[in-house]
């Protein structure tokens, strides 16, 4: 009997998920269960960073997506506090509902990658690290999705593919629009 008749088939789907969606997926289930009241001050990004282990940067993404839900509003100077424990309705950013934007990125997001490390230049990698070290500094949450946005676009076309530039250039100034008006 051949192993993979049998057994391999059975076995769910494993789905892959960044740090930032783990992140995210936990603040909102805290919420929605209501074990983070409506009106509660959640931690900063170092403590949140620190309590997940993971760095700010990752921190902020998540922080974003749920004030992107509608679920928290970040207040510059005070800290981000919960505003709903029901997400709103799907958001339409630019010509994308967000549904459509979480489907879609893994499956244009991660092959892009993939080929830009195949086929990144030394520019390439010089100008990813540069971004990565000013997000890493930065405490402005528009300026820092500006550099979220130009780490993917860099990445895309260090891809050497037009279309996943194409696509990604669009996916990004949907969520860049949002970005700037969740703005606390």
């Amino acid at each position: 009997m051949n192993l993979s008749d049998s057994w391999t088939p059975r076995q769910p789907v494993l789905s892959r998920t960044s740090a930032a969606e783990e992140v995210f997926n936990s603040i909102r289930q805290g919420i929605e269960s209501e074990e983070i009241p409506i009106g509660s001050k959640l931690g900063s990004e170092a403590s949140l960073a620190a309590s997940f282990g993971v760095s700010r940067s990752v921190i902020r993404e998540a922080l974003r997506s749920s004030a992107t839900l509608g679920l928290t509003k970040t207040e510059t100077g005070r800290g981000t506090f919960v505003i709903s424990a029901t997400p709103a309705n799907d958001l339409v950013l630019g010509n994308y509902s967000s549904t459509d934007i979480h489907e879609a990125r893994p499956h244009i997001e991660v092959p892009a990658a993939g080929l830009a490390a195949l086929r990144r230049t030394t520019d390439d990698l010089k100008k990813l690290q540069a971004i990565m070290e000013q997000m890493e500094a930065e405490d402005d949450h528009v300026a820092w999705v500006e550099l979220d946005t130009e780490f993917h676009a860099t990445i895309a076309s260090a891809s050497k593919n037009s279309v996943f530039t194409k696509i990604v250039g669009d996916i990004r100034e949907s969520l860049l629009a949002m970005a700037t008006t969740t703005r606390g």
